[in-house]
């Protein structure tokens, strides 16, 4: 599957700057929850055939500098929606995700879109200290520029809850 970051039950926070992206292997986070901010795309980079997040709960940021660039997966391109190879593949119980340009994602067992709780993690630096990171609650599903949105789970159930009481899960 790539590039396997293993975290053992702890949380597990992936950033991308300088307009990069985040090429995803495989995030395990077991029982602990992922945040993954890019300020461009995140994308599948295992060709679709491995899960790509393991975790509780999976919040997701593309285009985090807001210059109307970024996707979170991409559209099936000759595959079928439920087989996509593109999208990021999921096994979560909670998924909030906003981006520019589109979200697609493929779960395994069923999730709920809501929200997610505040994701910290611990930052070891170069001198070995650490700093406390924290990214705040995000909820729904939410496309910025009109971008598509696509959720499917090949087993299990998908429910879609107004995480944020604007009135919409899915925007």
């Amino acid at each position: 599957p790539g590039t396997v970051i293993a975290s053992g039950g702890a949380n597990v926070r992936m950033e991308s700057g300088g307009n990069g992206d985040i090429l995803l292997g495989l995030v395990d986070a077991g029982t602990g929850s992922v945040s993954l901010v890019a300020e461009r795309d995140i994308l599948d980079n295992d060709g679709g055939e491995w899960l790509n997040v393991l975790a509780s709960a999976l919040r997701m940021e593309a285009d985090s500098n807001t210059d109307g660039t970024g996707q979170i997966g991409q559209p099936e391109a000759g595959s079928s929606p439920e087989t996509n190879v593109h999208a990021i593949d999921t096994r979560v119980a909670t998924l909030a995700a906003t981006s520019a340009e589109g979200i697609f994602v493929l779960e395994s067992d069923g999730l709920s879109v809501d929200a997610t709780p505040p994701i910290t993690v611990q930052r070891l630096k170069s001198d070995l200290s650490t700093t406390t990171i924290t990214d705040s609650s995000l909820s729904d599903l939410e496309t910025t520029d009109a971008g598509s949105i696509e959720l499917r789970s090949t087993t299990g159930l998908l429910a879609v809850n107004d995480g944020d009481a604007d009135g919409s899960g899915i925007l």
